[in-house]
């Protein structure tokens, strides 16, 4: 009986004291004790008496990257054990700020007299300079946001975000948007989206850039290219509009080697060299693609608009550029399939274009009547 009776009550201390980890949207429960900071204010006590004021006291430890708490369940409305539990595994995962700083939650729970006391202890995995970093970005504001981050080499970008609609595909568009339409940029940096919680109509996104040169090697390419292009319009000062688009897209032409057998792979990168103005004005071989963003980066050097088309020629992907005429009608171009030796550049409408080219998106109508055929001027 005495055996009995000694079992029985060691068993009853090892179960005394319960804590609970939590790593994300998991738990997981030991026999644990929490010991508060030696330099812990054994007065600061947050009392509670629902499960609003638990979930509040919890967040609210977070928002002030608090490692430690003392919590003391007054009169309390619920069952203290499970929701301590449940409000934890909340806070990690599904409340934005908890989900995205915290790596876990660790508590021991205590009766003392006839009440609850648990001692907290968090742990995070952000630092405060990056939780307190945190803004609000949407609309127009996030797209600028973007753009910023790219044009520092931004490797992180986390906000809070109020856009279900917003999630990769959205984030990918917008990374097309800024390299084709922006000189300055080399190569297309790829994003990388988490979300915490990863759904909800309220959140905290991070953005992970990478980029596929350091930022010197891409400087150093830059500057290859500008030189390239300064070779390239040498003697061509006194032309103008359209007879500068052709005399550039004749030169290139001439210059660079359409990659037709990269293309017909179909083993598409925005980082292939061939896909780039790099490849097309340094390596002087290149696919659609490289000779679009080419005669972008030309037509830029002296104020011309240019726009690089993405879509397909004969079911195989392939870019091209739309230009302003001298009457400010847009017109297609392709310099990738230009014929050097005829002297001549085609401005097509969209009619003109031809059967076995097509895209989508939003780029301006080529409507005007008429074929154009500019000479190549001296």
């Amino acid at each position: 009986m005495k055996k009995l009776i000694f079992a029985f009550i060691s068993a009853a201390l090892i179960l005394s004291g319960c804590s609970a980890i939590t790593y994300g949207e998991y738990k997981y429960s030991e026999p644990h004790s929490v010991s508060p900071p030696s330099h812990t204010d054994s007065s600061a006590v947050i009392e509670l008496g629902t499960r609003d004021d638990l979930d509040k006291a919890l967040l609210d430890l977070v928002e002030r990257h608090s490692s430690y708490g003392r919590l003391r369940f007054l009169s309390y409305e619920g069952d203290v054990r499970s929701d301590l539990a449940d409000a934890c595994v909340k806070l990690t995962g599904s409340e934005p700020l908890g989900a995205f700083s915290v790596y876990y939650v660790n508590y021991s729970l205590d009766l003392i007299v006839s009440q609850y006391e648990a001692d907290v202890s968090i742990t995070y995995k952000r630092t405060a300079a990056e939780c307190a970093a945190l803004g609000e970005l949407a609309g127009e504001d996030l797209i600028a946001a973007i753009g910023d981050a790219l044009e520092k080499r931004t490797v992180s970008l986390a906000f809070y975000c109020d856009e279900p609609e917003f999630d990769v595909s959205t984030l990918d568009a917008e990374l097309d948007r800024i390299y084709f339409s922006a000189s300055s940029m080399l190569y297309r940096p790829e994003g990388e989206l988490a979300s915490y919680p990863a759904t909800g109509e309220r959140r905290i996104c991070e953005i992970t850039f990478t980029y596929p040169y350091s930022y010197q090697e891409t400087q150093t390419r830059l500057s290859q290219v500008e030189l390239a292009i300064d070779g390239l319009l040498d003697g061509l000062e006194d032309l103008e509009g359209e007879e500068l688009i052709t005399a550039a897209a004749l030169r290139l032409a001439e210059f660079t080697e359409f990659d037709e057998e990269k293309e017909q792979a179909g083993e598409y990168s925005p980082w292939a060299q061939a896909y780039t103005a790099y490849g097309a004005l340094v390596h002087r071989r290149a696919a659609g693609e490289g000779f679009a963003l080419a005669m972008k980066r030309i037509l830029a050097r002296r104020g011309l608009d240019c726009i690089v088309v993405r879509g397909e020629l004969d079911g195989v992907y392939h870019s091209w550029n739309i230009v302003y005429s001298d009457s400010g009608e847009p017109r297609h171009i392709d310099a990738s399939l230009a014929d050097p030796d005829s002297g001549e550049l085609i401005f097509y409408t969209d009619d003109e274009l031809g059967d076995g080219y097509f895209w989508s998106g939003e780029y301006p109508v080529c409507a005007a009547d008429g074929q154009e055929e500019i000479e190549e001027g001296s």
